[in-house]
């Protein structure tokens, strides 16, 4: 059985660690394989999602409401500029647009698991920008804001 104290173990600055692993395996994938690869779509919508999430963490948001957000990237957007992602970076129409066409795949784990059918995917390297420009802009944010789910406080106003 978990603790309150077991889950603030979990802080933005390792979610977003683990953000940047995903990004970099999608990287390699989009560079070896040049083509459309699904392996490469889930692994960059994960590092999105991942990203998004450590913000949200920092922001004081606990593991549960995370959870429940599940892996919805246009909610999980929406929240984030809720809390005003919008101070540490700009969120253009062409990554809304990107997030908006391949939130539906990813949701569905259609990356995952096959699904037969017509798809349109966003051309991955806006995706791929997008991950990179979030990672370099709340990489500090993170760090600042990991000692808010170290067991002592849990969550900021």
């Amino acid at each position: 059985m978990k603790t309150n104290l077991d889950m603030d173990r979990t802080n933005s600055l390792g979610l977003l660690n683990y953000s940047k692993e995903f990004y970099e395996a999608a990287n390699i994938i989009r560079n070896d394989k040049g083509a459309i690869s699904t392996v490469a779509y889930y692994l960059i919508c994960h590092s999105l999602e991942l990203s998004f999430k450590a913000f949200l963490r920092g922001k004081g948001d606990s593991i549960n409401s995370l959870k429940k957000l599940g892996h919805d990237l246009e909610k999980i957007l929406k929240k984030a500029e809720g809390k005003n992602i919008k101070d540490l970076m700009q969120i253009s129409d062409e990554y809304r647009e990107a997030i908006s066409i391949v939130s539906t795949y990813y949701c569905e784990k259609e990356f995952e698991y096959i699904k037969t059918g017509f798809k349109t995917f966003p051309n991955i390297d806006i995706l791929l920008r997008f991950a990179e420009d979030i990672l370099s802009n709340i990489h500090k944010f993170c760090i600042n804001n990991m000692r808010h789910h170290n067991g002592k406080q849990t969550a900021i106003s």
